[in-house]
């Protein structure tokens, strides 16, 4: 076969590289979204006095903000994982186990997560090139 002077050039870590960095953007974007749904939903009810807390049906009743304020995310850029959690104990009792003599849990995260499951599931789909 006759060289006619094409020449292969190869570009996979290149399209990787853009790929991988359209998909971070997209998981920003995806992570953000979720993160501002699960604040919103812990600041859906306010219970300035503490005398009327949510029932187990409802999102956790807002007294003091503590836990909408300390709600934050992480993303890992290598692996490409978002995370949503909070450092406030509470958080987590509410989430699995409820309050005192309530039971069942208050979910407020992975209820949200999983109400929220088709927008964030845009915002990861979106084109990436």
């Amino acid at each position: 076969m006759a060289d006619i002077g094409h020449r292969l050039e190869w570009n996979g870590e290149e399209a990787i590289r853009r790929v991988s960095d359209g998909f971070g953007r997209n998981l920003h974007i995806a992570v953000k979204f979720a993160l501002g749904k699960v604040r919103r939903n812990l600041k859906l009810k306010q219970n300035r006095d503490g005398k009327n807390p949510s029932s187990s049906t409802e999102y956790p009743a807002e007294v003091t903000s503590m836990l909408a304020k300390n709600v934050t995310e992480w993303i890992d850029k290598v692996q490409l994982r978002g995370f949503i959690g909070t450092n406030v104990a509470y958080g987590k009792h509410l989430e699995l186990k409820g309050i005192k003599g309530s039971p069942g849990g208050r979910r407020w995260l992975g209820r949200t997560l999983e109400e929220e499951t088709a927008g964030i599931k845009a915002r990861l789909e979106k084109k990436v090139l």
